[in-house]
């Protein structure tokens, strides 16, 4: 099933989109103890978007989906129209150099590499789309093929879709 949630960027939000995520994990009885280090994850990109491609601003949106299969979960966070950053550039910070110059900040994408088990970035005009997969260690099928397991028997997802602030309701 496909799980969505609109949020508008400002870092309030973050509180009901780990709500968000952390629901759904549950209602689909992914395992308790992965659940915290997913929605970390998804709370550390968002709030990255939020500050560094839109500077807080409210009257932007970020979306994230989700699909849960027995395998895996894949969460996509997408971003329509903020400034790119381009991951494939990035490398993990020296912990050691941090604390010797007192810095903080800067950890978050070398965290969200460790807490889920791919990290995907793609751009398609002024979309960036960050996905981010985290294999249910319970499940024997390793990654789930074409994106997900949870297709409906025609190939389709099933859908829910989420707004800010409202409760669950299937798309129709």
């Amino acid at each position: 099933m496909l799980y969505q949630y609109q949020f508008a960027c400002d870092r309030r939000n973050l509180k009901s989109v780990r709500d968000f995520v952390s629901d759904v994990l549950r209602d689909e009885h992914f395992p308790e103890s992965e659940i915290p280090a997913v929605v970390l994850a998804v709370d550390e990109i968002c709030a990255n978007l939020i500050e560094h491609s839109h500077q807080s601003d409210p009257n932007d949106v970020i979306e994230v989906q989700m699909r849960v299969s027995p395998d895996a979960v894949v969460c996509e966070i997408i971003d329509r129209d903020g400034i790119f950053f381009d991951f494939s550039a990035h490398t993990n910070p020296d912990i050691r150099q941090m604390v010797r110059e007192g810095r903080n900040g800067g950890v978050g994408l070398m965290l969200v590499k460790r807490l889920v088990d791919k990290v995907e970035l793609e751009r398609h005009g002024t979309q960036s789309t960050w996905r981010l997969t985290k294999i249910n260690p319970c499940s024997e099928g390793g990654f789930p093929q074409n994106g997900s397991s949870a297709a409906t028997p025609d190939g389709g997802f099933p859908s829910l879709s989420f707004n800010e602030g409202q409760a669950a309701r299937p798309s129709v």
